[in-house]
């Protein structure tokens, strides 16, 4: 796969960033094969993508999000997988329509080791959890870079309101059967 031309970012001198074009003869998928192709012929650093994809509801999973994880460990290759619609995930009905599918799907089902495997998962409560507006998310991956992006994202715009964390912590318990905070 190519990529497209390369896009000047205006953050560093040093970053290109390559749109990948989805086409619908691909169900407007991005595989693992078309990224290990950018990694290899165009030294693709990392890649930023949404699981499932809005608005197209294409979802990796299984077999495909195991083998691009696993492209991320042996290609040194920086995943950042935006799973904030990780729990609507639809299977195609034979009419065209769809039905609820298995989920939640999440790339943290392949990571082996958290600190050592260059993936970052970010989520939040505004889509799966139905908390629009709280701004309130977390990143899972090696602690440098998740303490790299606190620090960033604290700069830019100070964090979660202290009312969403007050109300967050009052309000939501652990469910030990999904692994997940919900609202009592």
């Amino acid at each position: 796969m190519r990529l497209n031309e390369p896009r000047k970012c205006s953050l560093s001198r040093d970053l290109c960033i390559y749109p990948a074009t989805l086409v619908l003869i691909d169900g407007f998928a991005v595989t693992p094969a078309r990224v290990r192709s950018a990694t290899e012929e165009q030294g693709l650093g990392a890649y930023i993508f949404s699981n499932p994809c809005n608005p197209t509801g294409c979802c990796l999973r299984g077999a495909a999000l195991a083998e691009l994880t696993a492209l991320a460990r042996s290609h040194d290759l920086t995943l950042l997988s935006d799973e904030f619609y990780s729990h609507y995930v639809y299977e195609p009905n034979a009419d065209g329509s769809a039905r609820p599918g298995a989920g939640p799907v999440s790339a943290a089902e392949f990571v082996e080791d958290v600190e050592q495997d260059p993936v970052l998962l970010f989520d939040g409560l505004t889509k799966n959890h139905r908390y629009p507006g709280w701004r309130v998310g977390w990143v899972v991956g090696p602690a440098v870079k998740v303490e790299a992006i606190a620090r960033t994202a604290s700069s830019i715009d100070g964090g979660p309101s202290r009312v969403a964390l007050e109300a967050l912590y009052r309000f939501a318990v652990w469910s030990e059967e999904s692994d997940f905070i919900f609202a009592k």
